[in-house]
């Protein structure tokens, strides 16, 4: 029954939707001046016909991250069924997954694993108004952020510029409830920046190609420092290896070196042949840990794993796409 009234509570917020300031759109569209192709009087016309979002805002109260456990987070995530989904989705797609890693060293497993987490492999994409979002957490993000309010007002420019060199309606897009566009979920600046005509048919849609969002997710992750040929994740087995003194057990970054979390590292099997291609003399780590299944579980984080965060900065959502991807890697076998 709570859950009931709570989802009519969430659908019903938007009948308290209202507009924006008249003062407000002034300032953004004057902001806009120094991009002579922009039609700024349409794009006037536009924000003082939308409302505001209180649903778009009671979301961004609540994110998943901040709300489940790791179980439930997990849950929702990485089940047999997406899983399974997974496998078909990287069989249909080889020979894209295949040059896509090829080109930008991100493995297809990661890839797929972001799809997966973003989309359900392309199938929800979102059906949120993308200029109703953006304007909404631009100028009411909740409890007034000022830092996050910069960031969407940013993005909202991007997204009118996006639109403008794709020579499509700013009305028409849709998109999640941030603002994330197509497939891979890509924020406007870096479908703008970072996203590539991978299917070479002369236009970048990461919205209906699948081609162009596989390369598109290998772009961004080799931009931001991936690191082709070494490990993403490793679970960390049960053993009196592990020098845990001191140890941060959320981290956003690595924070150790191997050598000094796990000194004798060499000793246990699983390790060794889990990072017998990868240069553990020199690596940093972090090691995670989270209660699953009823029991408490380790990881070992590389490099790679913290360059997931770039993606979404929170640790549950790199250990979905990481656990996810793990998965998928034993597609077949």
């Amino acid at each position: 029954m709570r859950l009931v009234l709570l989802i009519l509570i969430v659908l019903s917020v938007d009948l308290l939707a209202f507009p924006l300031a008249k003062e407000t759109i002034k300032d953004f569209v004057e902001e806009l001046k120094i991009y002579p192709q922009l039609d700024l009087e349409k794009i006037d016309s536009s924000l003082q016909n939308i409302k505001i979002s209180e649903k778009i805002i009671a979301l961004m109260s609540s994110p998943p991250e901040k709300t489940k456990t790791w179980d439930q987070y997990r849950s929702l995530l990485v089940g047999e069924k997406r899983i399974r989904q997974g496998c078909r989705f990287l069989s249909k797609n080889k020979e894209i997954f295949r040059e896509a890693e090829t080109r930008y060293g991100v493995p297809s497993s990661i890839i797929a694993g972001i799809i997966g987490v973003e989309t359900y492999y392309g199938k929800i994409k979102g059906n949120h108004d993308v200029l109703t979002a953006l304007a909404t957490l631009a100028f009411h993000y909740p409890l007034d952020n000022p830092k996050r309010k910069k960031f969407f007002r940013y993005q909202l420019k991007e997204f009118l510029l996006m639109a403008d060199r794709q020579g499509r309606d700013f009305n028409n897009y849709r998109g999640s409830y941030v603002g994330a566009l197509g497939i891979p979920q890509f924020m406007p600046d870096n479908y703008r920046r970072l996203a590539v005509d991978f299917d070479k048919d002369g236009e970048i849609d990461i919205i209906n190609s699948v081609q162009d969002a596989v390369g598109s997710i290998g772009n961004f992750l080799r931009y931001h420092g991936w690191i082709p040929n070494e490990p993403v994740m490793v679970i960390v087995p049960k053993s009196n290896h592990l020098n845990t003194n001191n140890i941060e057990l959320n981290p956003s970054r690595p924070n150790i070196a191997l050598s000094e979390l796990i000194p004798d590292w060499q000793k246990i099997k699983y390790l060794q042949t889990a990072i017998s291609d990868f240069n553990h003399d020199s690596a940093s780590v972090a090691l995670l840990e989270k209660s699953e299944d009823g029991s408490t579980k380790q990881w070992l984080g590389f490099e790679n794993f913290f360059i997931l965060f770039r993606y979404n900065p929170r640790l549950f959502y790199a250990l979905a796409v990481a656990s996810l991807a793990d998965a998928l890697n034993e597609c077949g076998t």
